[in-house]
């Protein structure tokens, strides 16, 4: 394969085995796997409904803050550039700050 503009170049972004409150991720379920990938935009000052994560899931926060604040009342901001993991049974929220829309 021939590449105009030099060689590619990868760079691993986040790795961890961890959701974002320090808790272990779990082991992958029996099946055949499947991979989603979603774009959300989070008004200024929008609290999402309580809710969990079956699977893992990861973000990055393109701009704007959110907060994520577990039902055991732990909590971990999200900010530009950073990478989220979450997973988790129980339940959580998120709050975004009074400036700018999250973009995932």
């Amino acid at each position: 394969m021939s590449l105009s503009g030099g060689r590619p170049a990868v760079t691993r972004v986040a790795e961890t085995a961890s959701s974002w409150d320090g808790a272990p991720l779990p082991a992958y379920p029996a099946g055949r796997p499947q991979v989603t990938i979603l774009r959300a935009t989070i008004p200024p000052h929008a609290t999402l409904p309580r809710h969990t994560h079956a699977v893992v899931n990861a973000g990055v926060i393109l701009r704007g803050e959110l907060t994520v604040v577990s039902d055991n009342g732990t909590s971990g901001l999200s900010a530009p550039a950073r990478v989220s993991w979450s997973w988790s049974a129980r339940s959580i929220t998120a709050k975004t700050a009074a400036t700018g829309r999250p973009r995932w």
